[in-house]
C-alpha cells in the first residue's frame, strides 16, 4: 500500500465537497452491502489539479472517478473492487481512495484496508492493489465524502528500474 498524507489541500478538499454540493447530482447506491450516494466524473474539466497532482505519482487516469457521500447511516461491506459488474474485464488494478472531508465532520466512516485503520486526515490518498478488501464503517453522525480512483494497467506508468513499483 502507498499513503500519501495533504495530497490534497485543504482549498481543494473544500473546494471538491462545494462543487459537489451545488453543481453535481448524486446517484444512490444501495444494495445489501453498501448504502451511499456517488457522483460520477467522466472528466477533469473542473478538477485539473487533481488531474495535475495524480500525474505527479505516475498515474495518468482517464476518463473518469467517483466522488462518494456517506450521511449517516451509510455504509460500503467489506469488498475488493477487481471483478464484479463494473469491471467485468478484471481490469481494475489498484484502487486510490481520498478522504475530502474534515475528520470532525463526521463520526464513523473509518476506512479499514485488510481490517486495518487508515488516517482519516483531510486530503490523504491510499492505494492499494483492487484485489484487497477493504470498507467503510457505518457514519453515525454528520458526511464523509471521498474520491474513489481505479486505474488499470495503462492507467500507471511503472519504471522497471524502481524497485517500488506499484505493480
Amino acid at each position: 500500500m502507498v499513503s500519501y498524507n495533504n495530497f490534497l489541500t485543504k482549498d481543494e478538499c473544500d473546494y471538491i465537497i462545494k462543487y459537489t454540493q451545488t453543481t453535481l447530482v448524486p446517484s444512490e447506491n444501495i444494495t445489501s452491502n453498501r448504502n451511499l450516494q456517488l457522483y460520477h466524473i467522466n472528466d477533469y474539466t473542473d478538477f485539473g489539479f487533481l488531474k495535475e497532482k495524480l500525474e505527479n505519482i505516475n498515474v495518468f487516469n482517464e476518463p473518469v472517478f467517483n466522488i462518494n457521500l456517506y450521511n449517516e447511516g451509510c455504509f460500503f461491506s467489506p469488498h475488493a473492487d477487481i471483478g464484479g459488474k463494473n469491471d467485468v474485464n478484471r481490469e481494475r488494478i489498484k484502487t486510490i481512495i481520498i478522504n475530502i472531508s474534515e475528520p470532525h465532520s463526521y463520526d464513523g466512516g473509518e476506512l479499514l484496508v485488510r481490517n486495518v485503520l487508515m488516517e482519516q486526515t483531510q486530503g490523504s490518498l491510499f492505494m492499494f492493489n483492487s484485489n484487497v478488501i477493504h470498507e467503510v464503517k457505518e457514519i453515525t453522525n454528520g458526511y464523509r465524502y471521498s474520491i474513489v480512483i481505479w486505474p488499470k494497467k495503462e492507467h500507471l506508468f511503472i519504471d522497471i528500474n524502481n524497485k517500488n513499483n506499484l505493480i
